[in-house]
């Protein structure tokens, strides 16, 4: 049987691209360690305060939830004085300046430089707020094998973010709303109708078998599963799940193991971005140049 025929490679970025749990786990207890250090409020205490704060946003990426602890509150009064007083906090955990630990996996920089150099359409998508998605990949100097980037909007108070702070990408962005989050497909056969490619001709690359595999499935696409990006140090997976707002069934089907019938995925990565060179054929249908005006539609 043939190879299929891959024109567009829509791909998840954490734990796909990197190890963002254990990217994550450190920064955020970097910054815990600063705001503990500058205010002398116990580490403890702000972890309790932060779980409760994350469980109400439903999310991990809002650093600038710090800001609302009810013991920062208290100490260092309102938001933005306590913004001034917790920056080397916040600057320890902000990945655009301070990337240590972030690291791409195997295979990763060669394959997508590779199918951008051959005019290969690469669409990132992630629910990471669009600022910090773009500070990893710039960190990791990926940001130019991509056509576009699907990601959550920015927080609005998020510290993190300067006047100008995401400047000149080189690829489109689209700030998703909460009903187009993962696993609805809607959003990969808009992008495909916009870039002009059938979802046959599509490949979605993830770690989640649920949330990736299952929807890129929904989608008609064809989908490899990043299964090396479900392995994580027990520590780092446990402290990232100490924080998270992930009921029981999230956590287990973020550290599933064996695909589902209704999320079987085409092909398995076991340990290498790269083994897709094995299982799909890539043919580009553009130029480079097409393709810098036509995601700029």
């Amino acid at each position: 049987m043939p190879a299929p025929t891959i024109t567009v490679v829509f791909t998840d970025l954490d734990n796909t691209l990197y190890d963002w749990v254990a990217w994550y786990s450190r920064a955020f207890y970097r910054m815990l360690d600063g705001a503990s250090s500058r205010t002398g409020i116990p580490q403890r205490q702000l972890l309790r305060e932060m779980q409760k704060l994350y469980r109400r946003r439903q999310g991990l990426e809002e650093p600038e939830a710090l800001l609302h602890a009810p013991s920062i509150r208290r100490t260092l009064g309102d938001p933005r004085r306590a913004r001034e007083a917790l920056a080397s906090a916040f600057a320890s955990y902000y990945h655009a300046r301070y990337g240590s630990g972030l690291q791409t996996y195997p295979g990763v920089r060669p394959t997508l430089q590779r199918l951008a150099a051959s005019g290969v359409m690469v669409v990132g998508h992630t629910e990471a707020p669009a600022n910090h998605a773009v500070a990893r990949l710039r960190a990791l100097g990926l940001e130019h094998a991509f056509v576009s980037l699907l990601a959550a909007p920015p927080a609005p108070d998020d510290p993190t973010i300067v006047e100008g702070e995401l400047g000149e990408l080189p690829f489109s962005l689209r700030c998703l709303q909460p009903d187009e989050h993962k696993p609805n497909p809607a959003v990969l056969l808009q992008t495909c109708t916009r870039l002009e490619v059938p979802p046959h001709a599509a490949l979605y690359v993830g770690d989640n078998l649920g949330r990736d595999v299952r929807m890129a499935r929904d989608a008609g696409m064809w989908t490899a599963w990043a299964r090396y990006g479900t392995h994580h140090d027990p520590r780092d997976w446990e402290r990232v799940v100490e924080v998270s707002p992930w009921t029981a069934s999230q956590r287990a089907q973020a550290r599933r193991d064996e695909p589902s019938p209704d999320a079987r995925p085409d092909v398995v990565l076991h340990g290498s971005f790269a083994e897709l060179w094995s299982h799909f054929d890539f043919a580009p249908r553009l130029v480079p140049t097409q393709v810098a005006a036509l995601v700029a539609q």
